[in-house]
């Protein structure tokens, strides 16, 4: 499966909110009467607009004039389109931006105070417990001197950042019972 925010990803997601209409964008029933163009809606109405917008033309018109969707579904289509504005996107990129900037500063992450996630290299990362690395085989292994460590040993040793934070969590002890 492809990651649904990789960098391209976000790349298109930046580009596609140029020229959009700005926001808050809103739901509202633009046909009260049910009719649209001499159309019967009977399944409900759901228009995303754009208070900056045409007042006559909707952004996204979610209804639908049979039943493949129901009322509530359009609506809620509708809202969550609405709440996608581009202030909203351009606000949630910013944050990921600066999350990613402080994220790039961390050399090491602690998991419940026994584990470390030690960076190696620009995206190699160890998981460390005490003088112990773990491998990809799920083993702990004692890590020797830089000087000691084979080609081998490294390809065994290092992950992503994101592998190794789940190979880090599913190498955690389970949590102290609560049953005494």
């Amino acid at each position: 499966m492809t990651e649904p925010l990789n960098n391209d990803r976000l790349a298109e997601i930046r580009a596609g909110l140029e020229g959009l209409p700005e926001g808050p964008w809103t739901v509202e029933d633009r046909y009260e009467s049910g009719n649209r163009d001499g159309q019967r809606f009977d399944n409900g109405l759901a228009a995303v607009m754009a208070l900056s917008d045409c007042d006559s033309h909707p952004l996204a018109d979610c209804s639908c004039n049979h039943t493949c969707r129901m009322g509530y579904e359009q609506e809620a289509i509708a809202k969550h389109i609405a709440r996608l504005d581009p202030q909203t996107v351009s606000a949630l990129l910013a944050r990921l931006d600066k999350a990613e900037a402080r994220l790039s500063l961390a050399s090491t992450f602690w998991l419940n105070g026994s584990i470390a996630i030690e960076r190696r290299a620009n995206d190699s990362w160890a998981i460390k417990d005490g003088g112990n690395v773990l491998c990809a085989d799920g083993e702990w292994e004692y890590e020797p001197f830089p000087s000691s460590r084979t080609d081998e040993f490294i390809a065994r040793t290092r992950f992503t950042l994101d592998d190794a934070f789940h190979r880090a969590k599913a190498a955690l002890p389970p949590p102290p019972s609560s049953e005494s």
